[in-house]
């Protein structure tokens, strides 16, 4: 019987921490990078593009919105688009 016991006891505390390991959350899926505008107020959100290898342009370090609703972007040069399609031109 004390065999058992010895037994039962390092078990149970395998049992308990295995159960540490498998957690039933499920997965969810990663962040997908977007360039979004919104307003400062906080209303306004709306996503333009989601951001990928074809964007067109690297190094951004800021980015506005216009009032007639156009993006610029600020980085080692100075690019200018729509929102609707993201085209980029290069501002000179």
């Amino acid at each position: 019987m004390k065999r058992i016991i010895y037994y039962l006891i390092p078990l149970s505390f395998l049992l308990i921490l295995g159960s540490c390991f498998y957690t039933s959350e499920p997965d969810y899926p990663r962040p997908e990078p977007w360039l979004c505008s919104i307003n400062a107020d906080g209303t306004g959100f709306r996503k333009i593009k989601k951001v990928d290898l074809s964007f067109g342009t690297t190094g951004f370090w800021d980015i506005y919105m216009t009032k007639d609703n156009r993006i610029i972007f600020y980085g080692e040069k100075l690019w200018i688009s729509e929102t609707d399609t993201i085209r980029p031109i290069q501002i000179s």
